[in-house]
């Protein structure tokens, strides 16, 4: 086959087999529209475009997947852990910057099956990251650059965005074990990759709210406020839950209960508000005021509604 000419915005010109550049859906149009290279015989390459997206140590290494991939790593001749294995070698000592640069090249020259594989790369890494996380790992110039680097990475991902911009990607098959987030999917009927929540909300704190639904995603649903406190008797001494409950401070536990609330993750709000009631029962108002940092005293009848209302906890 012929060999070709591309150069990058760079201005390096690189001499490239016909059959390597055609693994490019880009290239491959710009080949088409062109005509009769294939026939043009074996002789001095012609320049046929430029790359006015790509650097020239970015192609480089376009063109060294490529090559490996038309001399039969994308095929049989070789098994999917030899692919795997080349793969890792490949992208290994890349450091954020590169790995970026080579999505965004992947993604500009229509390369399907690169994207697949720096995917794999990335998909692990951005479970349960806020943007702040996100632009720390991969060095994100800007939010345009975030934006379209974690719109390609993977079509199960979604980000949770709160009334004040706070943001978080989940795997959407986890976020649709918060009932809110489920019912919005629902109600729009899509599966649209920014779900945005009608309310404010830490990114750390539903980050633990996520952890917390992820190990409870079998339990059975309390229908009602009987069911669900009956059931927290038990699951309180529970060794995982004292963990999870374990660094949350008094702030914490306000918050998450607030957001379990509307959330509408009714086991998780009755675990927290039986911790918080265990917190209160047989304090005097100072001390309660001392530990929830708090600026008014509850009434008597306040604190006594509060007692009597959760005095399932104090048989604990």
């Amino acid at each position: 086959m012929p060999n070709i000419k591309l150069k990058t915005n760079d201005g390096r010109v690189f001499v490239v087999d016909v059959d390597v550049a055609k693994c490019s859906e880009m290239i491959n149009t710009m080949l088409e529209d062109l005509g009769g290279v294939e026939e043009r015989g074996t002789g001095d390459a012609e320049l046929v475009g430029t790359l006015d997206k790509l650097d020239g140590p970015t192609f480089e290494k376009v063109l060294e997947w490529a090559t490996y991939y038309k001399q039969g790593g994308g095929g049989s001749e070789r098994t999917v852990e030899e692919v795997k294995e080349w793969d890792a070698n490949f992208m290994s000592g890349w450091d954020q910057k590169t790995l970026n640069e080579v999505i965004l090249a992947a993604n500009f020259l229509d390369i399907k099956a690169l994207l697949d594989t720096t995917f794999g790369k990335v998909k692990s890494m951005i479970q349960g990251k806020t943007p702040e996380e996100l632009r720390a790992i991969f060095k994100f110039d800007n939010e345009v650059e975030e934006n379209v680097l974690m719109g390609l990475v993977d079509d199960s991902n979604v980000k949770l965005q709160s009334s004040d911009g706070a943001r978080l990607y989940l795997d959407i098959e986890i976020a649709k074990l918060l009932p809110k987030v489920k019912s919005l999917m629902e109600e729009k009927q899509t599966m649209e990759k920014v779900i945005r929540l009608p309310f404010d909300f830490s990114a750390t704190l539903l980050e633990k709210v996520v952890d917390w639904v992820k190990f409870h995603r079998n339990d059975p649903v309390a229908v009602t406020e009987a069911e669900s406190s009956k059931k927290f008797e038990i699951s309180l001494i529970s060794d995982w839950d004292k963990k999870f409950l374990k660094p949350l401070d008094a702030g914490d536990l306000f918050e998450m209960v607030l957001l379990a609330h509307k959330l509408e993750i009714n086991n998780l709000q009755t675990l927290l508000s039986g911790k918080i009631t265990s917190m209160i029962i047989g304090k005097e108002p100072d001390e309660i005021r001392s530990t929830f940092l708090l600026k008014n005293d509850f009434s008597t009848e306040e604190a006594e509604l509060v007692q009597k209302e959760n005095s399932w906890v104090a048989k604990n």
